[in-house]
C-alpha cells in the first residue's frame, strides 16, 4: 500500500534525520549499528531464529517468524542512524495508534514520524517540529530491549498454575516475594538486568530462561501492553498538541500534560486490548500501563539509591509521582464496562504491589554497591528542552 504524501510529515522527517545526527551521531555507533544489522540480513538468520524462539514453542513456527521477520525488516526510509529491528517495532504501534485514532475520528494533524536510535538509556520522546503539523517520536533501541527484558523476567517470576480450564497467572505480591526469595538464579537475573540499565543504559546479555507454551503467551502480552502504552503515550502529546506554542503562550502545566497523555494511551490501549483478533487483558486493564512505568521507575530508584545511598527519593518536578499516574489512569475504567471495574482494579493493585516486591528484593544490592564501591550511575544527559518524555 503507497504511504500517503503529507508535505509536514515529509519535512518533519527531514528535520528528524539531521537532529538526530546532530544529537546522536557524533561517534560511530549508528555505523556499528547498522554494520551488525547487515551481518544479520548476509549471515545471521540462524541467529534472527534463535531470538523468534523465544516467542513460539516449536523450531516450525520459529523458523517462519524469522523469515518473515527478515522479510519485513528493512532500512528503506530509515536514517542511516535509525536501529532496523527497532523501527520495525516501533513503527508498527504507531500505526496501530493512527488506526485507533482514525476509527474514532481523533484528528492525527499531519500525523508522526518515527526514530529508534542508536543510544544508550531509556529515552522515549516526542517534539513537536516547527512550521509543520507533525511531529517526533524517537525511543532509544535500547528502550526497546528494556521492555522485552522486563517481559521475559517478569513472566519466569509470575506462577503460572495450569488445569483442564487453561493457564491461571498468579499475581499476588506475597507470592512473588517468596519466589524471588527461594529461586536464587531468578533473582540473580533480576539484579543483573537492573544493574545493567542503571549503570551501563543497556541491555544485559540475558540468559535463555526455560520456555513454556503459558508463559509465552504472558511474556508476549505484558510486551506488547508494555509498548503500546508507551508508544500511545508519546503519540498522545502529539495528538494533544503538548509542545505547541507561539510568542505569547507558555508551555502549560507538564504535570497536567504527563496526564492527560497518559489518559488518552490508557483510551488507546483499551481499544488495542478489547479487538477480537489481539484481545490483551494487561493492556485493557492499564496493568501494561503500571507495569511500563513501574519498570521505568525501578530503574529511576536504583540510579538513585546508588547515587546517594538514601531511600528518601525526592518529589518529581517534570513529572507526577508513580501512584499519581496510576491512580489517575484508573479514572478510565468508567469508559469500560462497570462489571470489569473491580477486576481492571483487582489487575493493577496486585501488579504495583509485584513491581514493590521486586524492588524490595533489588533494594539490597544498590545499597551494597553505594557502600561497598566506588560504582555509581553516569550523570544523567539533559536533552533538548522541547522533548517531552514518558518518564
Amino acid at each position: 500500500m503507497p504511504v500517503e504524501f503529507v508535505p509536514g510529515r515529509e519535512a518533519a522527517e527531514d528535520y528528524r534525520r539531521q537532529r538526530q545526527q546532530a544529537e546522536y551521531g557524533r561517534d560511530d555507533s549508528g555505523a556499528t549499528v547498522r554494520a551488525g544489522f547487515e551481518s544479520y540480513l548476509e549471515t545471521g538468520r540462524g541467529r534472527v531464529a534463535e531470538i523468534t524462539r523465544l516467542y513460539t514453542l516449536d523450531d516450525a513456527d520459529a523458523e517462519a517468524l524469522a523469515d518473515r521477520m527478515l522479510n519485513e525488516v528493512t532500512t528503506d526510509k530509515l536514517s542511516p542512524l535509525d536501529e532496523p529491528f527497532g523501527h520495525r517495532i516501533i513503527s508498527n504501534l504507531a500505526e496501530r495508534v493512527r488506526k485507533i485514532c482514525e476509527k474514532g475520528s481523533i484528528p492525527i494533524r499531519e500525523g508522526v514520524v518515527i526514530g529508534v536510535s542508536p543510544i544508550d538509556g531509556l529515552h522515549a520522546y516526542q517534539s513537536e517540529v516547527p512550521a509543520t503539523d507533525a511531529s517526533i517520536i524517537d525511543f532509544s533501541m535500547q528502550f526497546v530491549m528494556f521492555c522485552n527484558q522486563f517481559a521475559i523476567l517478569l513472566s519466569r517470576t509470575l506462577p503460572h498454575e495450569v488445569s483442564d480450564q487453561g493457564a491461571n497467572v498468579n499475581c499476588d505480591p506475597d507470592v512473588i516475594a517468596r519466589v524471588l526469595d527461594e529461586d536464587r538464579e531468578l533473582l540473580l537475573n533480576w539484579r543483573l538486568f537492573a544493574t545493567s540499565f542503571v549503570i551501563r543504559g543497556h541491555a544485559m546479555d540475558l540468559p535463555r530462561l526455560p520456555v513454556d507454551g503459558e508463559r509465552i503467551s504472558t511474556r508476549v502480552q505484558i510486551l506488547f501492553a508494555m509498548e503500546m502504552f508507551a508508544v500511545a503515550h508519546e503519540y498522545g502529546h502529539h495528538v494533544l498538541m503538548h509542545g505547541v506554542t507561539d510568542s505569547s503562550a507558555s508551555k502549560g502545566d507538564g504535570l497536567q500534560m504527563e496526564h492527560d497523555a497518559d489518559g488518552f494511551a490508557r483510551m488507546v490501549s483499551m481499544a488495542f486490548g478489547t479487538d477480537p483478533e489481539s484481545y490483551n487483558g494487561f493492556a485493557t486493564s492499564g496493568a501494561g500501563a503500571v507495569l511500563m512505568l513501574g519498570a521505568i521507575d525501578l530503574v529511576r530508584r536504583a540510579s538513585h539509591v546508588l547515587s546517594t545511598g538514601n531511600t528518601e527519593f525526592p518529589p518529581r518536578t517534570t513529572h507526577p509521582d508513580l501512584e499519581a499516574r496510576i491512580s489517575h489512569i484508573a479514572t478510565f475504567d468508567s469508559y469500560a464496562p462497570e462489571e470489569m471495574w473491580a477486576q481492571f482494579g483487582a489487575m493493577r493493585t496486585d501488579l504495583y504491589g509485584v513491581v514493590e516486591a521486586i524492588w524490595a528484593a533489588l533494594l539490597p544490592v544498590f545499597l551494597g554497591l553505594h557502600r561497598d564501591t566506588e560504582v555509581r550511575p553516569p550523570e544523567p544527559k539533559q536533552g533538548a528542552a522541547d522533548w517531552m518524555s514518558l518518564m
